[in-house]
């Protein structure tokens, strides 16, 4: 792990929990401004991540999603400096994380965390190895739309480290295969009671896929905490 390689253009966005203090985070990015979406009318909004594969030891452990307060670039690498996007040190290869290495403390904590539960390793072989999770982030896109341009900028990442190094390897928007690749899928109705049990009447769904310039997705990562804290890499 280097904190200062760009993965940008990797087909990866590899997350990770690690007794040693090593983390792998994956920041995602999608602007649904163009879609028009009436926030009194989202029920539920949901992304959808492909697992490739996952590493490391049988321990389940738990990731967070949350809004990321930082603006940041993609970048072209693929596991180099390139100096051209975000890296474990700097959100676009050159300027320093605001609030310190790995953008941690770049996240909204005032707004909803949403957890993110994912297992370790079966015992004998991976689990959940290409099949897909879906996690609610409706709170964070209807404050993107109305408090964000449309723009909706997310880290997921490891709360707190997990007894054993697990390694999970989700599809980002570079995948040759456009079925890996993350979604966003938004479910509306004509009137919404957030409150209510059932929201019934014209129910509809909007998908954006990873096939347009809507989105983008990007994995940072750290070394060890010790001495080489702030390592990035996938």
């Amino acid at each position: 792990l280097d904190p200062t390689y760009n993965y940008g253009a990797s087909t990866l966005m590899k997350t990770m929990a690690s007794d040693s203090g090593n983390h792998l985070s994956a920041l995602m990015e999608v602007d649904v401004s163009s879609n028009n979406f009436d926030v009194n009318k989202i029920v539920k909004a949901e992304i959808k991540l492909y697992l490739v594969n996952s590493e490391g030891s049988n321990d389940d452990h738990t990731l967070c999603i949350g809004r990321m307060k930082q603006s940041w670039t993609e970048g072209s690498g693929s596991g180099s400096a390139t100096g051209d996007g975000a890296t474990w040190n700097t959100y676009n290869g050159s300027a320093s994380w605001p609030g310190g290495d790995g953008a941690l403390n770049d996240v909204d904590y005032d707004m909803h965390i949403y957890p993110a539960y994912v297992k370790g390793r079966a015992s004998g072989g991976e689990w959940a190895t290409t099949t897909y999770h879906t996690y609610d982030v409706t709170h964070l896109l209807i404050d993107a739309i109305e408090n964000r341009n449309g723009l909706l900028n997310m880290l997921m990442f490891a709360k707190s480290n997990a007894s054993n190094s697990i390694w999970h390897n989700w599809g980002s928007d570079d995948r040759s295969t456009s079925a890996q690749r993350p979604t966003l899928e938004v479910t509306t109705a004509s009137t919404v009671n957030r409150q209510a049990k059932w929201c019934a009447v014209a129910w509809g769904k909007a998908s954006i896929d990873m096939d347009d310039a809507n989105w983008s997705t990007h994995a940072i990562g750290n070394g060890s905490a010790v001495n080489d804290f702030g390592h990035y890499g996938q």
